[in-house]
């Protein structure tokens, strides 16, 4: 079980879940749950790392801090990890 699963947050919920419903559209169905949660734990992800890396920012005296928002919501959400480096980028830029 666990190397059918290795790493894969979306398949272990979806199991866990259940079928959602029988019948030839289950596949389609399924595929769009896995997108979405997919997309909700790379946003709860990225949230925890923005505030994480805006607490050490603050702790090493770097007045420098993303906001938890919609938009960083949607973008660590639809980008991953890439989209916190992205905030953080824009952020460095506009102070320069």
């Amino acid at each position: 079980w666990r190397k059918r699963h290795a790493g894969n947050v979306a398949d272990i919920i979806l199991d866990h879940c259940g079928k959602l419903c029988a019948g030839p559209w289950n596949y389609d169905i399924k595929k769009s749950c896995k997108v979405c949660i997919k997309f909700l734990v790379r946003a709860v992800l990225g949230a925890c790392a923005i505030a994480c890396v805006n607490k050490w920012l603050a702790q090493q005296g770097i007045m420098l801090a993303v906001g938890i928002n919609p938009v960083t919501l949607l973008t660590t959400g639809s980008l991953g990890f890439s989209g916190v480096a992205l905030l953080y980028g824009i952020l460095l830029l506009k102070i320069l």
